[in-house]
């Protein structure tokens, strides 16, 4: 791979406060792409590394292709676009379940299982079920805990809203987006990409926004209260017609994280100390006296939030192990070297290699 081929990464998914956000369909769905591979597989099958390889592949051959991890393991991908080809591979399986609707016209199915022993499998299958329900059990379990750091996120920006000037950051808002956004787009579309995860490995944040980005323009968050900012500028994209790439929170999905305007790159997302003269400080929008009246009870709320957010990513943890020892299973039953014939043998038809 390039030098700085894998820099246009996101994710495609959430383990949020309401459990899973599958974005898939805003990312892969017909308009997306012209030609869409769905891989079917068990895990350790070597979907990832199937569309590792296809991406590899396409970058030599000169296209842009952007990378989308999985949310709960970001070693591994979900999926794939290829720009240029318009070409676009996802990970079909659970919890990601893709169930393809134009088979054939739109979406075509890659199936790895070919290349597995099914009676191998056959014999392992109480010890597969019995990991697939631990699995199922450690998910549950942290989903819990997230969905009450959620209510405690949403608890904290209670007690703040009311102090929050909502017509002084509208007006700074407007100021900003007519200072930097791009003329309306002829047809105005939203683009998902997830920058920011909670899964096996903790929580792990892309910085794909800040590297793309022509000009950055960051937000310093003061009491939770940077979403609204960049909601307010997202409201006027939508209202003026101009194109947005789009990162939610991923434990409140309905709050957006990042925004950039894709016709001239200009990128507004989170930081955490004033880096230049364009860094919007909330500080500004929010009744500070106020605040500190409610500081200590916010600061208990935020500590209690971190523990259950370490709890949470020790049930993903667990189940990580879990869907390790799967991996193994399923791969000690796999003819990698019969898959990586195939594997190349696509490859060759679809960029039209010659062999």
């Amino acid at each position: 791979m390039k030098e700085d081929s894998f820099k246009r990464r996101y994710f495609a998914a959430s383990n949020s406060s309401g459990g899973f956000v599958n974005y898939f369909p805003r990312i892969f769905g017909e308009g997306r792409c012209r030609r869409l591979f769905v891989i079917k597989g068990g895990p350790g099958t070597g979907k990832s590394s199937f569309m590792r390889r296809m991406g590899t592949l396409a970058e030599q051959m000169g296209y842009d292709v952007t990378y989308y991890l999985c949310s709960s393991d970001p070693a591994s991908l979900d999926g794939i676009l290829i720009d240029g080809l318009s070409v676009g591979f996802v990970d079909g399986t659970a919890p990601h379940v893709w169930e393809p609707a134009s088979v054939g016209a739109f979406e075509e199915i890659v199936n790895l299982g070919a290349f597995w022993d099914g009676d191998a499998l056959a014999k392992k299958r109480d010890e597969i079920e019995a990991l697939n329900q631990r699995k199922r059990n450690g998910y549950r379990r942290a989903y819990r805990y997230l969905a009450a750091y959620g209510e405690l996120l949403l608890a904290a920006e209670a007690a703040v809203l009311p102090l929050v000037d909502r017509n002084k950051l509208s007006r700074a808002a407007e100021r900003i987006f007519r200072r930097y956004a791009p003329p309306p787009s002829a047809r105005p579309e939203e683009t998902v990409g997830i920058c920011d995860s909670v899964g096996m490995t903790g929580r792990v944040r892309l910085d794909t926004y800040e590297r793309l980005a022509t000009l950055h323009c960051p937000i310093r968050d003061f009491g939770g209260t940077a979403h609204l900012f960049l909601e307010e500028l997202y409201s006027l994209c939508r209202k003026e017609g101009v194109s947005t790439r789009v990162s939610y929170d991923p434990i409140l999905p309905q709050r957006i994280e990042a925004l950039a305007f894709v016709e001239n790159g200009v990128t507004f997302s989170l930081c955490e100390r004033d880096e230049d003269d364009r860094t919007v400080n909330m500080r500004r929008f929010v009744d500070v006296e106020g605040y500190r009246a409610i500081r200590g009870g916010l600061r208990e709320c935020n500590a209690l939030g971190e523990r259950l957010l370490t709890l949470a990513n020790g049930a993903f943890s667990e189940v990580r192990e879990y869907h390790f020892l799967l991996e193994t299973i399923f791969g000690n039953t796999m003819d990698f070297a019969e898959k990586e014939r195939f594997q190349e043998r696509f490859a060759n038809s679809l960029f039209g290699i010659s062999s």
